[in-house]
């Protein structure tokens, strides 16, 4: 078993508190991230959608063997 002083133990919590801190700028910079992608590939299925029309695959027709 390890046995921590009191100025350790506050030490490890004072790390481990800038690290949360740290994960939290992190997962936001994700996140404005995330919205950014999703506006653009919004825009881009809307332009694509607009400019060319679907068209169906061909269908290979099978000949029995």
């Amino acid at each position: 078993m390890l046995n921590y002083t009191k100025p350790q133990l506050e030490r490890i919590i004072a790390v481990q508190l800038e690290h949360i801190d740290s994960l939290q700028d992190l997962l936001s910079l994700v996140k404005e991230q995330n919205t950014l992608i999703a506006k653009v590939n919004e825009r881009l299925r809307r332009k694509l959608s607009d400019q060319t029309p679907v068209k169906p695959y061909p269908k290979a027709s099978r000949k029995p063997a």
